[in-house]
């Protein structure tokens, strides 16, 4: 993605905390060296299934960045998935949001985020 910055999170098999905290432990060092805030886009495509403490790992990850970060994109074609991210993006307050496909997702993250995120910082 050209127009907006990103840090990539894959994410395959089952999931577990261990695997998780790692994934997220990178994406953290790009957030932090990223000269503004990207949006993180989360590839849970390859994925089978997570433990509920993987979950937990994650919730307490975004509390962490949230304020580092523009927004949440994740890529998923379960669609349970999608009201799962909805309900944590509400809990959260993140900007967090689902999607099928990854051109879906960047269109959202330059479209939409993006420009609200700009809009913000100007005021």
């Amino acid at each position: 993605m050209a127009a907006a910055r990103e840090v990539l999170v894959t994410l395959d098999g089952h999931l577990t905390r261990d695997v998780l905290a790692a994934r997220l432990a990178a994406a953290f060092t790009a957030i932090v060296a990223s000269p503004e805030p990207p949006a993180v886009l989360v590839d849970c495509r390859g994925m089978s299934g997570y433990d509920i403490d993987a979950r937990s790992e994650f919730v307490d990850w975004n509390r962490k960045v949230k304020d580092r970060i523009v927004a949440v994109a994740v890529l998923t074609e379960n669609r349970l998935w999608h009201v799962v991210v909805a309900s944590m993006g509400l809990a959260s307050g993140q900007t967090m949001k689902a999607f099928l496909d990854d051109r879906s997702a960047r269109a959202w993250v330059t479209e939409v985020v993006m420009p609200r995120a700009a809009a913000r910082s100007t005021r």
